[in-house]
């Protein structure tokens, strides 16, 4: 009986930092509405709701908004390499593959939880996976100051990385306004 008890435990707390697949949310974009792109990534705003739109120059394409209901949300193109410190290259990975072993705590990476805490995923900061066909998001929300959305997909070398004070309904408003397909 204790075997039974112990056995049962172990499952039920064997990834308590990740939460389950989620269905890519529905677009919410309308014709109305003001689109600005970033690399193939289109993304659509509610003109009543954004207060400050700003691309930033640079060698990372990115740009920043804001909306009348909460702070600053940045959206980048970044360089896999920067994104995991090139641990998908060490491990064999895809960036998206490297992205869904940390969404599973898989032991098939050595030191899962040195990396894991190095993404801040821990009891208060979960790990979530939106997918739509081939295009995975994973979201790294919680009690940090800042969170992140990584946006993948199978072949790419490059990320997109959303990051601001995004609560997991914020995460599904965000995604929701980007149309897709992408084709990084």
């Amino acid at each position: 009986m204790k075997f039974k008890t112990l056995s049962l435990a172990c499952a039920l707390t064997f990834n308590v930092y990740a939460h389950a697949n989620t269905e890519w949310p529905s677009s919410i974009c309308e014709s109305s509405d003001l689109t600005t792109s970033i690399v193939d990534l289109a993304f659509c705003f509610d003109k009543k709701k954004l207060t400050r739109i700003q691309n930033i120059g640079g060698s990372i394409p990115t740009f920043t908004y804001t909306e009348s209901n909460g702070g600053d949300i940045s959206v980048g193109y970044i360089p896999s390499s920067i994104v995991t410190n090139d641990l998908h290259i060490k491990y064999k990975l895809s960036v998206q593959v490297f992205f869904q072993k940390l969404y599973e705590k898989s032991d098939e990476i050595n030191n899962i939880n040195a990396i894991l805490n190095a993404y801040n995923i821990n009891v208060e900061n979960h790990i979530f996976m939106f997918q739509n066909n081939d295009v995975k998001a994973y979201a790294i929300i919680g009690k940090q100051r800042i969170d992140t959305i990584y946006i993948t997909t199978p072949k790419s070398e490059f990320v997109y990385q959303i990051t601001g004070d995004i609560s997991l309904d914020k995460a599904t408003e965000i995604l929701s306004r980007i149309k897709l397909p992408i084709k990084i």
